[in-house]
């Protein structure tokens, strides 16, 4: 469900019933670099009962090398 333009407490409504529903590990939140939804991952943080990883960005593009080693450091952690 496509819950972006709604109140941040009912986005976490919709995700909880996800990670519930798909048996989620962790959640992989990009936020756009200067944005006030960066104060939405901290409330994320605090109601979600799962492991976030943040990346944070100004534009789409590729991912560059410190990007792709969060990324697969994160996904080895939530295997472990």
């Amino acid at each position: 469900k496509y819950t972006y333009p709604y109140s941040v407490f009912d986005r976490i409504k919709d995700i909880e019933q996800e990670i519930e529903r798909r048996d989620i590990k962790g959640i992989i939140h990009y936020v756009q670099s200067f944005c006030f939804r960066q104060i939405e991952d901290l409330i994320f943080r605090k109601k979600l009962n799962i492991p976030i990883l943040t990346l944070e960005g100004d534009k789409p593009g590729p991912l560059d090398a410190r990007t792709k080693l969060r990324i697969d450091s994160f996904l080895e952690m939530l295997k472990d």
